[in-house]
């Protein structure tokens, strides 16, 4: 029901296939599992699937994903009143006696360029036609606050439109564009004004890429199928990590460098903004965080023009 109802009835495919894989595991660890009822999954039930999953060379990382996933189904018979909140068996915090999910682990994916890099790979310019559009979405990623790549791809005319802001300095009001979207992992609306960093990247794009459609950056380039979008997307992706990965070694950046991906526009974004001694709740609602399991911290709420003042960040000067 959650997979069918939250995930596939949203579109969100990956989704619905890290969930069943999360079940299908369920179901190798117990074969019992699709009779069970939600009393008998107790702290102890998943204390010895966790047990399991180590046992058979599972990382902590793959096991964190399943349980997150068993996790929500937990939280959405909650909701639903289909169990009550004393048969909850995970840990909101240290707990004791609880299930606790095991912290991801970095990986390369968290990798990040230090701003003097960011700088040299802003300024840099590229022969190669396909390592110029690649520099210039990693650059499109970091000005929106590290969108992440299925963000970017979906993004269409549509999503931008002008409004009238009031200036939180001045007081006065003032025209801008703003991009709303919505995220595909949180399912949350976020608008960013779109700042000349901004500007600049999408008129570089429909000066000098094809774009397809209604689109306003070069990643769909053709029909595809709802179904079909992730793993097409996912093909698109590996492409561009791997022309990054040739921009770092042709502007000869640290090893510790040199495997970047487009989420390292991301988690470049976030550490700019500390080594900037931004707080840390611009940080959190830049990044679109919303729980404070993920950031730590209450998410204070800032204007439009406060978030568009503290995160513009311009590598061209």
């Amino acid at each position: 029901m959650v997979i069918e109802k939250d995930y596939v009835g949203e579109g969100r495919y990956k989704k619905a296939a890290i969930a069943k894989g999360a079940l299908v595991s369920l179901e190798e660890y117990d074969t019992n599992f699709p009779k069970r009822l939600f009393e008998e999954l107790s702290v102890s039930y998943l204390q010895a699937y966790i047990k399991k999953c180590r046992d058979k060379g599972h990382s902590e990382n793959t096991i964190g994903i399943r349980l997150r996933e068993i996790r929500r189904i937990f939280n959405v018979a909650i909701r639903d009143k289909v169990i009550g909140q004393e048969m909850y068996p995970f840990s909101s915090g240290n707990e004791a006696g609880k299930v606790k999910i095991p912290k991801a682990e970095l990986t390369k994916t968290d990798q990040y360029l230090t701003l003097e890099n960011l700088k040299l790979l802003a300024c840099s310019e590229f022969k190669n036609y396909v390592l110029e559009r690649t520099k210039h979405l990693f650059l499109f990623s970091y000005y929106s606050r590290g969108m992440n790549w299925k963000d970017m791809a979906l993004l269409t005319n549509s999503n931008f439109y002008r409004a009238t802001v009031t200036d939180d300095n001045t007081h006065e009001n003032k025209e801008v564009t703003i991009m709303r979207y919505k995220r595909s992992k949180t399912k949350g609306a976020f608008d960013i004004i779109v700042t000349p960093n901004i500007q600049r990247e999408l008129d570089w794009f429909r000066e000098n890429t094809p774009l397809y459609g209604d689109y306003v950056l070069p990643i769909i380039g053709l029909e595809v199928a709802p179904q079909k979008l992730d793993d097409y997307l996912m093909q698109v992706r590996k492409r561009f990590n791997a022309s990054l990965k040739k921009i770092a070694e042709e502007l000869e950046f640290p090893e510790s460098q040199r495997n970047i991906t487009i989420y390292s526009a991301r988690h470049s974004f976030a550490m700019t903004l500390k080594n900037k001694d931004k707080s840390i709740e611009i940080i959190s609602q830049a990044l679109g965080h919303q729980s404070v399991e993920t950031t730590k911290h209450y998410l204070a709420k800032f204007s439009t023009t406060k978030m568009a003042e503290e995160t513009d960040i311009d590598l061209l000067t």
